[in-house]
């Protein structure tokens, strides 16, 4: 099904003379065939066909919310890593003449850098309940499909 949107895309990206569209189009190209990849690779562990309506449905589902977990997990690493970044790369404060000022600057500084790595540890912790959620829900899935395709025969 995504052979025709494939060629119609790269037919476009040959003959545009816009380079942006161009790179564009190739990028889409290379997601959509690995997705397509991926997808083939899938369907190939099957052991139903198209007919078994009810498996099949329950096959899309649970390729979709594998794709919608790795988007979050993915999602959230970067977050985790921009924050750690912000954390390592905070501008020390430049020593000024009078101390009270610095003793205020130095705590202040000190505060900050707590509260990013307390939010950072949240959003670790955050993560974790999140693969563990998504580890635990397989098995209810997997059982109730089970379940309705028992009752169905």
């Amino acid at each position: 099904m995504i052979f025709p949107s494939l060629v119609t895309l790269k037919n476009f990206s040959r003959k545009t003379r816009v380079t942006r569209w161009r790179s564009e189009i190739r990028e889409l190209v290379a997601k959509l065939t690995k997705w397509s990849d991926r997808i083939k690779s899938k369907r190939a562990t099957v052991s139903f066909g198209p007919a078994n309506v009810t498996r099949a449905a329950a096959f899309s589902s649970a390729l979709e919310r594998e794709d919608h977990e790795s988007n979050l997990l993915k999602k959230n690493k970067a977050e985790n890593e921009i924050t750690l970044d912000q954390i390592e790369n905070q501008p020390k404060d430049s020593p000024s003449d009078e101390e009270s000022d610095d003793d205020m600057d130095d705590e202040e500084h000190k505060e900050s850098k707590k509260q990013l790595k307390e939010n950072a540890k949240e959003k670790a912790k955050k993560k974790q309940k999140v693969e563990k959620v998504v580890v635990g829900t397989e098995d209810v899935v997997e059982d109730m499909l089970e379940l309705s395709s028992s009752d169905e025969e």
